[in-house]
């Protein structure tokens, strides 16, 4: 690497550094104001969780795999905020088919931006439904869910029984993800990140949280390519440099089994 790459690199990243100690101390900030206007523990005694999932021209995993397993966690109390990517597909029109007025479908009226193609694209599509989601949720508990993956029956339930006997503002159990016909792979959960540069893989998946709504500050950023990182696990870096309590919990709580033959790529 010529000299000059190397002093461009060596400047790239200490502009990325300094940028992530900035934004780290203001949602530092953000946190303690939030739990400050929320003081007192949790309800975990039947609170409003709502459910967020962002979708695009998937209605029949959807409805039949992802929503069908939401309807039916053995906590009902619930609402269930879809966002559709600019859907161009009879989404809507299978979510009302439903008949479950706990289930809203929201479809953003342009595509949104992000790169074309690529593993920058996979890195990022589907943040900017989720944060429509995020604003349209009245929730004290906040849950992620990709539209085709499901729950196990007792993702809800659990969850919360966690947070109460932890005190945890974030409690994420595993997801187990379906290699083949028959095989399943499930990764360790955890542990906890620092938040803090070099980045390293973590397993903390988002699809397996269930977090109290005043986070949801920390929207899911649509460039954090530009550093590398996948919008979810950026999200889960910040939740930790900005000093989120939580509660990992090695159970599965999601599954994510082989998507049919032609489906689109996942928007999330």
């Amino acid at each position: 690497m010529s000299l000059v790459k190397k002093v461009a690199s060596a400047w790239g990243a200490w502009r990325i550094e300094r940028y992530l100690k900035m934004m780290a101390a203001a949602e530092s900030n953000q946190l303690r104001l939030a739990r400050e206007a929320h003081p007192g523990p949790a309800n975990t005694d039947g609170p409003l969780v709502t459910v967020t999932i962002p979708t695009h021209n998937r209605a029949a995993l959807l409805t039949e795999r992802a929503l069908a397993s939401v309807l039916a966690q053995t906590y009902d109390k619930l609402e269930v905020i879809v966002v559709g990517d600019h859907c161009t597909d009879n989404t809507a029109s299978r979510v009302d088919a439903l008949g479950d007025d706990r289930v809203r479908f929201v479809n953003l009226s342009r595509p949104s931006h992000y790169p074309k193609k690529g593993l920058n694209r996979w890195r990022v599509a589907g943040s900017i439904p989720i944060n429509r989601a995020l604003f349209e949720a009245r929730g004290e508990w906040l849950a992620y869910m990709d539209d085709d993956d499901e729950m196990v029956p007792q993702r809800i339930a659990r969850s919360l029984e966690v947070a109460a006997e932890s005190s945890a503002e974030f409690v994420c159990g595993q997801v187990s993800r379906q290699l083949a016909d028959g095989e399943w792979s499930t990764a360790a959960i955890g542990p906890w990140p620092t938040g803090r540069r070099p980045f390293r893989g973590v397993g903390v998946p988002h699809s397996g949280a269930l977090y109290r709504s005043y986070l949801r500050f920390l929207l899911y950023e649509s460039r954090s390519y530009e550093i590398g990182l996948p919008t979810d696990r950026h999200w889960v870096y910040r939740l930790a440099r900005a000093g989120v309590e939580a509660k990992l919990v090695p159970e599965v709580f999601t599954r994510a089994p082989l998507r049919p033959p032609g489906s689109e790529d996942s928007v999330a």
